[in-house]
């Protein structure tokens, strides 16, 4: 068959993939909104304080997972968003200058939130990917394999909820398709790449959540399915036992180094880890071991061609990068000695920590057989299928696949049984990605074999079908569970009380609670903040319409009511005082005098000539950034000191007026069409606040 008659056949395929995953990821991101974004305090809140410590140089407090690979990840996620403007709180420093810092962080927990449904649907794609290489299927087969990830239960329960398991599982996607990529490629350079690049990413999977342990020991045994189905695949026969030494001794050198410059370092004490003492643990042994075990292998079986010294080679290289996906934690910080340091205290945490018991005593954790009640299919599944395959093998001489994919079947009952708190709860993403990927492999060998075993795949497969539809709508179980949670107030704690997220408590409880000087902040005040957070996008969206010309930075918007400061910390002496019905509850803006860049009005009539609009433009380039605009849903007051008051014309009933620390202002009401006269005249009040309150048309 010709190069150009494949890819005919296959175009109908990416046009459905294409379009489930674009169904998918609508799916997903409306999971991702099910809840408000202050839902889980103890860990949407925690990650985005965590985000903007490590966005500033400071070394997070959440290391328990331990998490490392999702903040690589975020801390440059986060960087190219406040580049392009989705986000406008940079670092923890900004809550210094912050009015209403709340915002900022309501706004970096929901861009935060935004990855899990481009996770979730990758996730899908690359294992849906890795299995059409490991057994070579045709179209509608990928499509149902697409469909069975994409309508997970784990994958709908990790976008509703904010973990880091899903993080995690998305490293994993990326390790098994590179792993399953490096053994079909026929170049040498791209196999020992792609090989090197699946250990990093195992690494960084397993560098966040460690519980990921089982499907990672999953990625080497389909590789290794695929030589045992054909040895003409494989480039690792090229790799010269030379190189493999040399492979070797980089990666257990650079483990050993690892492991004795983390034993000696002292962990930050805010640090939260669950560990109760580090030494040489069982975990740490057999990572080393199987360092050295792929080498052993290449010197024992020496043949290139063989399959012992072919696997051995890709072991050896894939050893390599999950030992340079230690090093590669330090590009979380911009600080090269802070970076470093980070990634020595990761790796002690994971592979020289021991986990405190007492913690899970209170549990309860189910049986395995509670696991298989909760969700039977995912364990008869690929059990069914692995007993029908061994049957159609029984005499067959070699048992190596069999062997593989019963060893695979092992991992996911430990998985179940030692990695998973429920098969009902979050931790369901350790166990079902494994049912998945076996029974999707079974499913495809089944279907090789005689019409008996067909008509048993074919049932095997209406099973996964219902697991999907029954299985994929964990929102119910969810909300029960976590009905405890949606505490509010909750934003101005962090979930520990300590450590250096203790710097956002402090100036939350000093902005919003008691000021230093122990004058407390009125209830009904506080209760704005939080309704004006819960409301942000609206509340910038009012803002920016009422500013059109004006780069609005969000920072300036606060809450008019009593004991709050427009200012921030910047004149936290200078709060709203004497504030009316007309008033309270509303939106403050302190603007910012910005002209605008250089030969901006010569630009704008080029623009008009081009045919855009005059308004456009002015937006655009920020021409008049004076203009001021209301609608029939908004009333817009500007503030201006009372010493200004003869200035302004004002209705029969007189000026209302607002305190602001030591001084009064009146309010300018700003009338549908607001004349250039005024516009121009408050353009020259510096000490002016505009403030937006809603009303009904």
């Amino acid at each position: 068959m010709s190069e150009q008659s494949v890819k005919v056949r296959c175009q109908p395929l990416w046009r459905w993939i294409a379009l489930l995953s674009a169904v998918s990821f609508f799916v997903f991101r409306h999971n991702t909104a099910h809840h408000p974004y202050y839902a889980t305090h103890d860990m949407d809140q925690v990650t985005a304080l965590d985000v903007l410590l490590v966005q500033g140089g400071v070394l997070p407090d959440q290391v328990t997972h331990p998490a490392a690979g999702m903040y690589l990840m975020l801390s440059w996620s986060q960087w190219l968003g406040w580049l392009v403007g989705l986000v406008q709180m940079r670092d923890y420093t900004a809550i210094y200058t912050w009015a209403n810092p709340l915002l900022g962080v309501a706004e970096l927990i929901e861009f935060l939130r935004a990855h899990l449904a481009v996770l979730a649907v990758a996730t899908a794609l690359l294992f849906t990917f890795a299995v059409a290489k490991v057994t070579k299927g045709g179209s509608l087969f990928v499509i149902f394999v697409f469909l069975c990830f994409a309508g997970s239960r784990s994958l709908a329960y990790q976008t509703i909820l904010f973990r880091t398991d899903l993080f995690a599982l998305f490293y994993v996607s990326c390790s098994l398709f590179a792993a399953v990529a490096a053994v079909g490629a026929n170049r040498t350079w791209r196999s020992f790449a792609l090989t090197i690049a699946s250990g990093i990413f195992s690494g960084l999977a397993f560098t966040t959540k460690v519980q990921i342990i089982p499907i990672i020991a999953a990625v080497p045994l389909l590789a290794l399915l695929m030589m045992l189905r054909e040895s003409s695949l494989s480039a690792f026969s090229q790799f010269p036992r030379r190189s493999n030494q040399v492979v070797a001794a980089c990666s257990i050198t650079l483990y050993v180094a690892l492991v004795a410059l983390s034993f000696f370092i002292e962990l930050p004490e805010q640090f939260y880890h669950y560990r109760t003492s580090f030494s040489v643990t069982p975990l740490c042994i057999v990572t080393g071991l199987a360092l050295v075990f792929p080498v052993a292998l290449t010197e024992f079986f020496k043949k290139p061609e063989s399959l012992a010294y072919r696997f051995g080679s890709f072991a050896n290289l894939m050893g390599l990068g999950v030992v340079l996906s230690i090093p590669l934690l330090m590009l979380t910080f911009s600080s090269a000695a802070t970076g470093a340091f980070y990634a020595s205290s990761i790796f002690k945490i994971a592979f020289l920590g021991s986990v405190d018991t007492s913690l899970l005593a209170g549990q309860n954790l189910p049986s395995l057989w509670q696991h298989f009640t909760a969700a039977p299919i995912l364990f008869l599944a690929p059990a069914a299928m692995l007993g029908t395959f061994a049957v159609s093998q029984r005499r067959s001489s070699n048992h190596g696949e069999l062997a593989v994919l019963g060893t695979i079947f092992l991992l996911f009952l430990l998985s179940a049984m030692a990695f998973n708190r429920g098969m009902h709860g979050q931790d369901i993403i350790v166990s079902e990605p494994l049912s998945l990927l076996l029974s999707a492999v079974l499913l495809h060998a089944m279907w090789k074999q005689a019409i008996v075993f067909r008509l048993a795949a074919a049932g095997v497969s209406v099973l996964l079908a219902i697991n999907v539809i029954i299985q994929s709508q964990p929102a119910p179980l969810i909300d029960a569970q976590f009905s405890g949670y949606f505490q509010e107030t909750r934003q101005l704690m962090t979930a520990y009380g300590r450590g250096n997220q203790g710097l956002f408590e402090g100036e939350f409880r000093r902005l919003f609670v008691q000021t230093d000087e122990g004058l407390p902040v009125p209830i009904a005040s506080r209760d704005a903040i939080f309704d004006q957070t819960a409301n942000y996008r609206a509340i910038v969206s009012q803002v920016e319409f009422t500013l059109p010309n004006l780069r609005v930075d969000r920072g300036r918007i606060g809450v008019v009511a009593e004991g709050l400061s427009p200012f921030g910390h910047q004149r936290l002496a200078a709060k709203f005082s004497k504030v009316g019905h007309t008033f309270d509850g509303a939106t403050s803006y302190v603007p910012q005098a910005a002209a605008p860049f250089s030969k901006a009005e010569g630009l704008g009539r080029w623009l008009v000539r081009l045919g855009v609009h005059s308004i456009e433009s002015d937006a655009l380039l920020h021409i008049r950034p004076e203009l001021i605009r209301t609608r029939l849903d908004l009333s817009v007051f500007v503030l201006v000191p009372t010493t200004m008051k003869d200035q302004f014309e004002w209705p029969s009933e007189g000026p209302a007026e607002i305190g602001v620390g030591d001084q009064t202002y009146v309010a300018v009401p700003i009338p549908a069409y607001p004349p250039d006269e005024l516009l121009r005249k408050l353009k020259t009040v510096n000490d002016r606040i505009i403030v937006i309150k809603r009303k009904h048309a």
